[in-house]
């Protein structure tokens, strides 16, 4: 991956983030991927606006953390997309190996992954045990899965037909033009 188009912000400027906070949502030839916060601070600089082209390793946004503003006005950088997806966090010295699945449901429920003790192989967190990590915190269950819940489409009146589906032959200016032929078009 090259580069990616930025879809969606979900901070602006002055905001205050928390690490692994939505900051924004970009979309790359292959998918739409959801970027979050690396650090614990406040939002310097946003380098892109909405649809525009950023590129992997050039900044995306500028993050004041609170260690540099006791001391001094630096920002730091957070590169536009990783290039590995990461299986495992770095807590304390310590891994927490959870699948990306696993994370978000964590991440939702403000769950800090080290306080759950994973029950597959090699202690890796599944998502059972953040069930049951809510249930025992807040006695409460999570709603079933909104794939359980099918309901079935309305009846259509059989008695009105189909329109039938209008094509307007294409016009020609007779001028040249160049685009770019970015994302899904390519």
């Amino acid at each position: 991956i090259r580069e990616v188009t930025i879809k969606e912000w979900y901070v602006k400027e002055g905001d205050t983030v928390s690490q692994f906070d939505s900051i924004c949502e970009v979309q790359s030839d292959k998918a739409s991927v959801t970027i979050t916060s690396r650090y614990d601070g406040v939002i310097k600089r946003l380098y892109y606006n909405l649809d525009d082209i950023a590129y992997v390793g050039k900044p995306l946004i500028d993050i004041e953390t609170e260690a540099l503003k006791d001391s001094e006005e630096d920002v730091v950088e957070t590169p536009a997309v990783a290039h590995d997806e990461h299986t495992h966090q770095e807590i304390k010295g310590q891994k927490t190996l959870a699948t990306p699945a696993v994370r978000r449901l964590a991440m939702e429920n403000n769950i800090k992954l080290s306080e759950v003790v994973g029950s597959g192989k090699d202690g890796r967190i599944l998502k059972e045990d953040i069930l049951n990590f809510l249930e025992k915190q807040t006695g409460a269950i999570l709603p079933p899965s909104p794939k359980s819940e099918i309901t079935p489409p309305p009846p259509q009146p059989r008695d009105r037909p189909f329109p039938t589906p209008v094509s307007k032959p294409p016009v020609f200016l007779g001028k040249d033009r160049t685009e770019p032929v970015t994302g899904f078009q390519k």
